[in-house]
């Protein structure tokens, strides 16, 4: 793996991403720019950073939030909420056990058991801020 000071901004995270996830054309201009800035040994042009900035940020910013998930072993509440919405969108259960083996999602039964007591949880939360409402006598 290259080193990071090859790029100017985004250290060995980008540079992970661009070696293990980007797409093939953006792979094809990332390794085109690191061989030129390492043989001139300096940092990458700034036209070629701009444009791999350009066609990878959104999936850079995805790839930064599942290592984020990955970094602590109560980040389990990022993979929770990502299922979550992953279920409400339509992703079946195979789906989500699939994705859970590459530690995107949670896998079924942890789902499970902690939906359930986040729905406890918000129904603790909720129990007294539904007071019975007063009629106003002049609505009556």
């Amino acid at each position: 793996m290259s080193h990071p000071r090859i790029v100017p901004c985004g250290g060995w995270c980008f540079v992970a991403f661009l070696d293990l996830c980007a797409a093939p054309t953006v792979h094809r201009l990332w390794r085109t720019a690191l061989a030129e800035a390492t043989r001139n040994d300096t940092t990458i042009r700034e036209e070629d950073y701009d444009m791999l900035v350009y066609s990878a940020a959104c999936l850079y910013l995805g790839f930064v939030l599942q290592t984020v998930v990955q970094l602590h072993s109560k980040a389990r509440k990022q993979r929770f909420h990502n299922t979550f919405v992953a279920r409400y969108h339509g992703l079946s259960q195979m789906g989500c056990n699939l994705l859970s083996s590459y530690g995107i999602l949670l896998p079924s039964s942890s789902y499970d058991r902690m939906r359930v007591k986040a729905v406890n949880e918000a129904d603790m939360e909720c129990a007294y801020t539904h007071l019975p409402l007063r009629t106003c006598p002049e609505h009556t």
